[in-house]
C-alpha cells in the first residue's frame, strides 16, 4: 500500500499560480520594448529642436514668452483667433495663429528681444494694435514694442520699438484721450 504524504504536510504546501503562457510573456515583452523605443527617441530626437515661436530668439534666464489672441463675447467664452476663422486671405496663418507675435517677430523686425510680454490692444478703427513688452537683451531692459492687425487679429505686421526709455518699461496702457487719436 503506497503511503499517502501526511496531512500536515500538505495543508502548508502552497499551490503555485500557474506560468505565463509564451504569447502572454512575449506580448507583454514587446509592449515594454515599445515605450521604451518610444520613450528614447522622444528625449533624443525632439518634435522641434527650438519650438517655432521661439526661433531666432536670444534666450536668457527669464525663458521665451509669446503672446496670442483668444476671441470671445465674454472671459468664459473665449477661443483661439483661428477657431473663428475670420479670414483666409494668403497672409492668414491656419490652421493655427497662435502666438501672434513672438521675440522671434520682433528680432525679424530688426530690434533684438528674448522674450515679449504684458500684450495690451487698442483699437482705433478697423486696426487692432498691439503693444507689448520686449526683453532687449542687449540693454538687457524693457521695452515697448508694437504691433498692428488690420484683419480682426489673424495677421500682424511688427511695427517695432515704439518707447524706449534708460530704465525698464512694461505693461503698456495705451489710451485716448478726448477726440485726438
Amino acid at each position: 500500500m503506497p503511503s499517502s504524504p501526511p496531512r500536515l504536510a500538505m495543508e502548508h504546501r502552497r499551490r503555485q499560480p500557474p506560468a505565463p503562457s509564451a504569447p502572454t510573456y512575449l506580448a507583454a515583452t514587446l509592449a515594454f520594448l515599445t515605450l521604451a523605443a518610444v520613450a528614447y527617441f522622444r528625449a533624443a530626437f525632439p518634435r522641434f529642436p527650438h519650438p517655432p515661436a521661439t526661433r531666432g530668439c536670444r534666450h536668457d534666464a527669464e525663458g521665451s514668452w509669446s503672446a496670442g489672441v483668444f476671441l470671445g463675447d465674454s472671459p468664459f467664452s473665449l477661443k483661439p483667433v483661428e477657431h473663428w476663422r475670420i479670414s483666409s486671405g494668403p497672409g492668414a496663418a491656419w490652421p493655427v495663429a497662435n502666438p501672434v507675435v513672438t521675440c522671434a517677430d520682433v528680432a525679424e523686425a530688426g530690434f533684438p528681444s528674448s522674450f515679449v510680454a504684458n500684450p495690451f490692444l487698442f483699437i482705433q478703427g478697423d486696426s487692432i494694435y498691439m503693444f507689448f513688452e520686449t526683453k532687449n537683451p542687449i540693454a538687457s531692459q524693457g521695452d515697448i514694442a508694437a504691433a498692428v492687425s488690420k484683419d480682426a487679429g489673424t495677421t500682424w505686421q511688427q511695427l517695432g520699438v515704439v518707447l524706449d526709455e534708460e530704465w525698464h518699461l512694461s505693461y503698456p496702457y495705451v489710451f485716448s484721450y478726448g477726440n485726438e487719436d
